[in-house]
């Protein structure tokens, strides 16, 4: 279970920092293997249970049901505070399709004084109730099952345990009368009795649709089943190869080949296989531990990884270094990337471990480009069996390694290619400032999931390695004595070391001081996305438009460019939309939930609630045309 120390505070460089934010890294790791374990055991501090009133139901009666928070000794969970919303207790009901579900009632909490302040909290057995009502014409005998995806934070004296649980109970229908449930109906009654009027009557008035059970959500849209998540997974693979976001890397595969045209078929045959393994494998990774950790309960979708400053920070550093080589400040014969400063060819330019790197690296930035073209079926994959899964993560990686392995086993093809010349030279260093704008894009991604203070100790590390990798460039080459090579190479690890350290301090720890940067959707027309918000909304009859982004997600900002036009923003305030933004750039376990429901995995997705009673999914890639049609149709 993953620890919270109860708060406080130390002064670092003028910012103020929590001791429980230093330990992220080691709460991740405890987080890994024992979150999300549902609390099940006796001594946990919480058991989440389903239950409800009565024990069947009949078509078009509504029945109570709740879930029931049974909390230790010694131990309170959070109301719905605002200075607590961070800790408060959540749910998300899951019920069969044409059943609606009301507003959670929540009990009245206690006042309680904790950290030096007055806290509204919960303690010992505690009813979230919820009001269900069956379709009228509902008539089928099987039990209908109910769930509930619950999350809290429950805090003793200096100690704070964050937990989930998924829990589900059945009902089943019955023409008779129901009848009170003789271990549960009792406290259905108390608990009522100790609510205000408003608040039971708010459960009788308000009701929303419910969500659909697993079985039957949009995740099971997907009507070609696995054999055509496969084909498409392979097309979305090839297409790949022309996002502008691995451009840089792929161009660089294909010129080396170029470069071993001499070279016996064989060899360049083993190259080609050597990158597509990288290709391969990194999906089977990527694939592997999404898998793994929806298993532990974790809310993740594909990406996850670029939610990371850690992760943003190190695929940055890398391109970095490639687009310093491509200059010339210094060579890697052996790299990732590598391409002789001479334009004649070598046998020996590039090992096959290289282009395993290759296909690794081209792998790592290609994953923001999937969304349009495989979001579907990513979102397929996911929900099968673990074999099925990795098959089409395989023919994914598959579709995009195709292209070099046709070149590899082919290599006649490459006669269309211009032969080894000067003009290598500058297709490298065009290639060199393709390198940098790909880190000026991943330094904008960090600087959005960070702050002011990391994004400057990100610079400072760039600057300490670009130092270091001058110092082996100019005195670290063979022209040189042994000892100056060796103390070039010596200078070049330390600078190397300190900007590394200095990059990962900046994604780590000080990646968690208080953000002192501004959203632009409060002045811009658009709102933070908001379950409650919406589901107000709907419930006044106004028009909602979600916008599921990233600012790691290129083709997301493409769309940007489309939402902001004047005749796409002009429709949107005269039909009164109200606009809202779900930013992913970094995890948050709503809005992956949110997707989950919509048969996503990852972003963008665009969601219109119009007038009818189930909203409008928009094509991942926008037009005008495309959202003033379904604006005006809804």
């Amino acid at each position: 279970m993953k620890l919270i120390f109860m708060q406080k505070t130390i002064d670092v460089n003028g910012g103020m920092m929590t001791w429980n934010k230093l330990l992220a890294a080691l709460l991740c790791i405890i987080t890994f293997t024992y979150g999300n374990m549902g609390y099940a055991d006796e001594d946990e501090p919480v058991q989440v249970t389903i239950i409800h009133e009565e024990t069947s139901f009949q078509p078009g009666r509504p029945f109570w049901a709740a879930v029931r928070m049974e909390i230790s000794d010694g131990w309170h969970s959070f109301w719905k505070d605002p200075q607590d919303e961070d800790f408060m207790t959540n749910f998300e009901w899951t019920i069969p399709s044409g059943f609606t579900v009301g507003p959670i009632v929540r009990p009245i909490p206690k006042e309680i004084e904790a950290q030096g302040a007055t806290r509204f909290a919960y303690e010992g057995d505690v009813l979230f109730l919820v009001k269900i009502t069956p379709p009228e014409s509902y008539s089928s005998a099987e039990a209908i099952p109910l769930g509930v995806e619950a999350s809290w934070v429950v805090c003793s004296d200096g100690l704070c345990l964050p937990g989930s649980a998924d829990v589900s109970t059945k009902i089943a229908m019955s023409k008779e009368e129901p009848v009170l449930h003789p271990d549960w109906g009792n406290l259905f009654t108390t608990a009522r009795a100790q609510l205000p009027e408003d608040l039971i009557a708010m459960a009788d008035e308000t009701e929303v649709p419910g969500v659909k059970a697993q079985e039957s959500s949009p995740v099971s849209d997907f009507t070609g089943g696995v054999a055509l998540a496969i084909v498409f997974a392979f097309v979305g693979g090839l297409i790949l190869n022309l996002m502008p976001c691995v451009l840089p890397v792929v161009s660089f595969k294909i010129l080396s080949f170029v470069k071993m045209a001499g070279q016996s078929r064989a060899q360049t045959f083993k190259h080609g296989v050597a990158f597509s393994a990288g290709v391969i494998v990194s999906f089977w990774v990527l694939a592997s531990a999404l898998l793994i950790l929806q298993a532990y309960g974790r809310s993740v979708g594909w990406g996850f990884q670029l939610q990371e400053p850690i992760f943003v920070g190190a695929l940055a550093t890398v391109m970095l270094v490639l687009g310093l080589s491509m200059f010339g400040v210094f060579e890697m014969g052996t790299s990732v990337m590598s391409m002789a400063s001479q334009a004649q060819s070598t046998a020996h330019g590039e090992t096959l471990f290289a282009s395993f790197l290759g296909g690794v690296l081209a792998t790592a930035v290609a994953t923001p480009c999937t969304g349009p073209f495989l979001g579907s079926a990513i979102g397929f994959a996911v929900t099968q069996p673990a074999v099925w899964s990795l098959l089409i993560f395989t023919a994914l990686g598959l579709g995009m390694a195709f292209p070099y392995l046709l070149l590899a086993g082919f290599p006649a093809l490459l006669r269309f290619m211009p032969k080894p010349g000067n003009w290598m030279l500058v297709f490298k260093e065009v290639m060199g400032f393709l390198m940098f704008a790909t880190v000026l894009w991943l330094v904008w991604v960090f600087g959005a999931q960070t702050n002011t203070v990391s994004l400057t100790l990100l610079l400072a590390g760039f600057f300490m390695i670009s130092v270091g990798c001058w110092i082996y460039g100019k005195w670290a080459t063979i022209q040189y004595a042994r000892l100056a090579r060796t103390v070039a190479l010596a200078f070049a690890l330390v600078f190397g070391a300190m900007g590394g350290y200095i990059i990962f301090s900046a994604s780590t720890v000080f990646a968690e001081l208080p953000g002192d940067q501004t959203t632009s959707t409060s002045h811009s027309g658009w709102e933070p996305f908001s379950r409650e918000r919406v589901k107000q909304l709907r419930a006044e009859g106004k028009p909602v438009f979600i916008d599921f982004t990233a600012k790691w997600c290129l083709i997301c900002q493409a769309n940007h460019l489309i939402l902001s036009m004047p005749e796409v923003e002009k429709a949107m305030v005269e039909k009164g939309v109200v606009r809202m933004k779900a930013d992913w750039t970094k995890s948050d376990p709503v809005i992956t939930e949110e997707l989950k429901k919509f048969g996503r995995n990852g972003v963008p997705l665009y969601i219109y609630y119009g007038d009818a009673e189930e909203p409008t999914i928009l094509p991942q890639v926008l037009t005008p045309d495309t959202i003033l049609k379904n604006i005006s149709e809804a």
